[in-house]
């Protein structure tokens, strides 16, 4: 991991805790998901392009999230 890539990293982490209590899926995030997670999240597995901005990465992240929250949101509803 290059020191840029480990920034990113760190500020993607910064952005996910600030946001900890907004969704579930913030917390999936801070709680679940461990550096190289975060960094194998960045690149593109098929093509290799990788995310090198912040506006990018917590864009993509809050997808992820949002992903985390909806599937939360369905779950809790077929129990009640």
């Amino acid at each position: 991991m290059t020191t840029q890539q480990m920034e990113l990293v760190q500020k993607v982490r910064s952005h996910a805790i600030e946001r900890y209590n907004d969704g579930f899926g913030w917390s999936v995030i801070v709680e679940c998901f461990e550096n190289q997670e975060i960094l194998d999240e960045l690149i593109d597995e098929e093509t290799g392009k990788e995310i090198t901005t912040e506006e990018e990465a917590f864009a993509h992240f809050k997808w992820i999230a949002d992903l985390h929250s909806e599937r939360n949101q369905e779950v809790c509803s077929e129990i009640w």
